[in-house]
């Protein structure tokens, strides 16, 4: 019997207790403009206090299981003022001028002007730290603010007076004109005079404003930025490390007009960016167009993939009517394209060994953009991953179930071309948002950065006081691709950079997974087959340690004794695996902690088939003996009719020794007992119509053995 495998639980129970975080500072600097002065004049030591009290640190979630990925973010604060802010008053008033004609050309409440932010990105670029995340805040003198204006990012048609950098900065203009922007599928998220600091509306005469209002609005914005934007979420676990990679932009189309070609070389560009550690000429980026008529199965696969939603819209006139929509369910879509028997389906998305994988490896793509691609045997180790494209225009109203155009997995992108503009529950001040046909460049590059690095939508992030994904429209403008308010196909550097840690931590994060999922397997057993002495779950004590450290301290014999030695060794050397992961990360070395956690990925994987080997056999051996210890809820009362009955004997051998007087007594009971049990035996064989002298009387032999004593 292998009992020393299961000890090995034993051994285990503080590494699943006290599973090492991975600990990497973080430096966020907040740069203030314009907000020391006599009008309004912040103070940095309050805004510090502020965001160091309420948030020190920041722990983000794996989003498929909405579990923490194992890394902590230790968070530094700096704040401080600048005075370039008559710099930058300067070029805002000559924007302003240049573009007066504009004003009121918009259909906003508000006459505002849009100033294009790439006239300012010289002069802050020269103003934020490098190896810092900053927000940077802008309060211009009021005799230039009092025009109206927002800023213009990437030629957006949507302003906005908050947006993303492409460097590592964000930039909050208080004083700027705040459009109103959000959902109506849900209620929070949307963005109002209350979400972001705004000193349009306040008294300037009130103190209040900068001691209290501004530092706790600048706190709020920061702490938000941190969550949304600088650290976010992982989209996927386990990301993959692509040393070849292979995008085939695959177009399906139910017409025969023409579509806008993607620019392959700006795609290919941006992958580049995902992908640091991969060689320029290991990157392939391939487009090929098919009609849907030539591939029947698939046809029928996207059909079956529709189904039909009710919803509630608001008319022109405010009322709320009720209407019918067809959206594409993407999730039974793949699950149809991983069956369905056609080299673009299954044989892109199912088994490898099958024969449509075969007959697609012997396809010739050819595009107009790109030289034919011969995607052989020599081709073996090169990572597909398939964008689908689809061009429905014979279907009038059609739009994915995530009321978008873009759906990503970790193995395949689907894009939807709606060929109309449909409205979507998006708004705008008071224009509904309507979808972009054709022009899906960023939403392709959105899909393909969510596959390849995990990158969520800024607007996003898991909120772990109400357990759901929360919203905030304040971050949906800016250089980056993901939604409905942005025109940008380009993803910003904060966006390459959280990329370039997703990959490195989501495979602690899979590595602290399979070793959970193995300690809980033999938990399980060990439940199962080990008898508590203590009848129920193992639990800390004063001095620290668990019971069941007991066994690995002293255990049995030496062969349990070696095998809990090399276990425990390693246990310990993945403990040390993760922090050296940490430690080069926090040294600079990115490419030699991507190359330890790619180590750490494989070696915790055949870690994990080892023990299941070891555990299908523990339960083989365990029904073949047929080995049972009673039921778990049975244990401690045993245990305790045991420790009752020893403390009454002890109790009464106690009073004897002591108390001779109660000793006499004791001994006199006894005498008394045994000649009542002798005159009983005596009258029972006298009495008429028993058992006569002739018949053997059967006695037990417990009362054989009491009428020889």
């Amino acid at each position: 019997m292998r009992w020393n495998t299961l000890i090995f639980v034993a051994c285990c129970w503080y590494f699943a207790t006290s599973m090492p975080a991975v600990h990497i500072d973080i430096n966020i600097d907040v740069v203030l403009l314009g907000l020391q002065s006599d009008r309004y004049n912040v103070d940095t030591l309050v805004v510090r206090n502020t965001l160091e009290r309420l948030f020190e640190y920041h722990e983000p979630i794996n989003r498929e299981n909405n579990q923490s990925i194992g890394v902590i973010y230790d968070l530094t604060y700096t704040v401080t003022h600048n005075s370039a802010v008559s710099k930058y008053e300067k070029i805002l008033k000559d924007q302003l001028s240049e573009r007066g004609a504009y004003v009121g050309s918009f259909e906003f409440h508000d006459p505002v002007i849009p100033v294009p932010f790439e006239d300012f990105q010289s002069l802050l670029d020269s103003i934020v730290r490098d190896n810092a995340f900053t927000v940077v805040f802008v309060n211009a003198d009021q005799s230039i603010t009092d025009s109206g204006y927002y800023y213009s990012v990437c030629k957006n048609y949507f302003g906005t007076n908050v947006w993303i950098s492409p460097k590592k900065y964000i930039v909050v203009d208080i004083s700027a004109y705040h459009p109103k922007l959000g959902s109506l599928s849900h209620t929070h998220g949307s963005t109002t005079d209350l979400t972001t600091p705004n000193i349009l509306g306040y008294d300037a005469d009130h103190n209040s404003i900068s001691k209290v209002h501004l530092p706790s609005h600048i706190a709020s914005t920061v702490i938000k930025s941190i969550k949304h934007v600088f650290l976010p979420d992982i989209q996927f676990s386990e990301l993959k490390e692509f040393k070849k990679i292979l995008i085939p932009i695959i177009t399906f189309k139910d017409h025969n007009d023409e579509i806008d070609a993607v620019d392959i070389d700006m795609l290919k560009s941006e992958v580049r960016k995902l992908l640091p550690y991969t060689e320029e000429e290991d990157i392939s980026v391939i487009e090929v167009s098919h009609s849907l008529h030539e591939h029947k199965l698939i046809s029928l696969s996207i059909l079956n993939s529709i189904r039909h939603v009710s919803f509630n819209e608001i008319d022109i006139y405010g009322e709320y009517k009720l209407r019918k929509r067809d959206v594409l369910d993407t999730e039974r879509l793949i699950y149809n394209l991983r069956e369905v028997k056609d080299p673009f389906g299954s044989g892109l998305l199912g088994d490898m060994y099958s024969e449509e994988t075969k007959a697609f490896s012997k396809l010739r793509f050819e595009s107009d953009k790109v030289n034919a691609i011969e995607w052989d045997s020599s081709s073996k180790g090169i990572n597909v991953l398939p964008v689908y494209f689809l061009s429905l225009r014979e279907m009038y109203d059609i739009i994915l179930e995530t009321d978008s155009q873009v759906k990503a997995t970790k193995d395949v992108v689907i894009v939807l071309d709606t060929h109309i503009p449909i409205q979507v529950p998006y708004f705008y001040e008071d224009i509904m948002i309507q979808t972009k046909p054709r022009d899906l460049q960023n939403e392709i590059i959105s899909g393909i950065s969510m596959a390849i690095g995990g990158l969520v939508d800024p607007t996003t992030a898991y909120s772990r006081e109400t357990n759901s994904i929360e919203y905030d429209f304040i971050w949906s403008i800016g250089n980056h691709p993901f939604g409905h308010f942005t025109q940008c196909s380009t993803l910003s550097d904060i966006q390459i950079e959280s990329a370039r840690r997703n990959k490195i931590f989501s495979r602690i994060g899979s590595a602290s997974d399979i070793l959970n999922e193995i300690l809980e397997s033999y938990e399980k057993i060990s439940k199962k087959h080990l008898i508590n002495p203590f009848g129920h779950d193992a639990k800390i004590n004063n001095g620290g340690t668990y019971w069941s450290d007991l066994f690995y301290n002293t255990p049995p014999t030496p062969e349990v004794r070696n095998t809990l030695r090399i276990l425990k060794q390693k246990v310990d050397q993945f403990r040390e695996d993760i922090e050296k992961v940490g430690l080069e990360y926090k040294a600079k070395n990115y490419e030699k902690s991507n190359q330890l956690s790619l180590a750490l990925d494989e070696t915790s994987r055949k870690f994990y088939h080892y023990t299941k080997m070891e555990l299908q056999e523990i339960e083989s051996e365990m029904a073949c003996c047929a080995m049972h210890h009673g039921y778990e809820h049975e244990t401690p009362y045993v245990y305790y009719s045991i420790l009752f009955g020893a403390s009454m004997i002890i109790f009464v051998g106690t009073v004897l020794v002591i108390d001779p007087k109660q000793r006499k007594k004791v001994v006199s009971y006894a005498r008394e007992m045994k000649t009542s049990t002798d005159s009983s035996d005596q009258s029972f064989q006298s009495v008429p119509g028993t058992l006569s002298a002739g018949h053997n009387i059967r006695r037990r032999p417990n009362a054989v053995k009491m009428n020889e004593i």
